[in-house]
């Protein structure tokens, strides 16, 4: 699959390169965008695999799975609902009232609505 970001960037990068020429290039822009697109995965995999040994300890390998499960999920939504209102709140979102907030307030705002839900 091909990412809508790489597209686009592309795209904007190989048009003003091709009308104006390399030299308008915002290079330090462009490698800031194309770092992310390597941090990003690493990041998401390292994460994945933290979560992964911890679902496998305490709940895999738990004599009674099930039960392990149920224990640990509201701890997981809670977990996944901060990390999705802090990237919404923090950078997702320009038009809110949050946009020029200052990153503990955004944090704060963020631990109580993952402690709500």
């Amino acid at each position: 699959p091909v990412s809508s970001t790489h597209s686009l960037v592309g795209a904007t990068v190989g048009s003003i390169a091709a009308v104006r020429g390399f030299a308008c290039v915002k290079l330090a822009q462009f490698g800031t965008i194309a770092i992310s697109w390597l941090v990003s995965p690493l990041l998401s995999g390292l994460l994945t695999v933290l979560l992964y040994i911890i679902c496998r300890r305490y709940v895999l390998q738990h004599p009674i799975p099930e039960q392990a499960g149920l224990r640990f999920l509201p701890g997981f939504c809670v977990f996944t609902a901060f990390i999705l209102s802090f990237f919404i709140l923090y950078k997702g979102i320009p038009s809110l009232p949050t946009a020029n907030m200052p990153f503990w307030v955004v944090l704060l705002i963020c631990i109580g609505i993952a402690l709500l839900a």
